[in-house]
């Protein structure tokens, strides 16, 4: 992993918001935020304690699940006339949903209880962040949006599965 990719890790784990601004206006930094969000998922997967198959299948719902939250914030902000590019929102989006990395401790007792819950608080908090910073939006609006596109997406996944 490169320094750069690190020192962003580590900001974003600060909540520094300022970082979502970075990598949202680094073109080069799409590969960096799709690893994130991939890697993030893939340990929030880990953590289910459902072996390989269930690891494989958590992977794929999590990132599936992401990435019609990540389009349901875009539309969302299309529709309040926030502007919000597909690309830099999805840079900033995807290193925002590093700390989904914290599910990997559901297994452990006491703990894992804890991680769960933790882990999507988190999520929010970082996307609220970044969809804030992108968009150059503040008060309640980057939460409310987070958090309806949250409630679309979910209501799309049961529409499609």
């Amino acid at each position: 992993m490169g320094d750069l990719l690190r020192e962003r890790l580590a900001r974003v784990a600060r909540f520094d918001a300022t970082v979502f601004e970075e990598v949202a206006a680094d073109e080069t930094a799409t590969g960096s935020a799709l690893i994130v969000l991939l890697g993030a998922c893939a340990l929030d997967a880990l953590g289910s304690g459902g072996g390989l198959e269930g690891t494989l299948l958590g992977l794929a719902a999590a990132a599936f699940h992401m990435g019609l939250w990540i389009l349901a914030i875009q539309v969302g902000a299309r529709g309040l006339d926030l502007g919000g590019a597909l690309a830099p929102l999805f840079r900033a989006l995807g290193f925002a949903a590093a700390p989904l990395a914290v599910g990997l401790l559901r297994p452990l007792p006491l703990l894992g209880e804890l991680a769960g819950v933790a882990r999507w608080l988190l999520v929010l908090i970082a996307f609220s962040l970044a969809a804030g910073r992108v968009l150059r939006s503040e008060g309640a609006t980057p939460w409310v949006l987070v958090l309806t596109a949250l409630g679309a997406a979910a209501l799309l996944e049961r529409i499609v599965f």
